[in-house]
């Protein structure tokens, strides 16, 4: 008997569903199966988002800290920026 990876967790022999009970329990809820290929695909484009609005929010905050200080510097110059 293997040793549970963390000691309050019980150890369970049979935890994974047999590939037909998981086919069937799939056709129930109406889910396709999806492909590795395309799971990464869906995860790469995931992190992408996440990376492109994560650097516009950082230009953005960067752009309002520079007029910010604009006007700190220069109040009658940077009224129109």
């Amino acid at each position: 008997m293997a040793l549970p990876a963390f000691p309050f967790l019980p150890v369970r022999e049979h935890h994974f569903l047999s590939e037909a009970r998981a086919g069937r329990e799939r056709e129930k809820l109406g889910m396709a199966t999806v492909s590795c290929r395309t799971l990464e695909w869906l995860y790469s484009l995931l992190l992408l988002a996440t990376v492109l609005i994560s650097w516009g929010y950082v230009i953005y905050a960067t752009r309002i800290a520079a007029k910010w200080q604009l006007k700190e510097m220069y109040p009658t110059q940077a009224q129109n920026i």
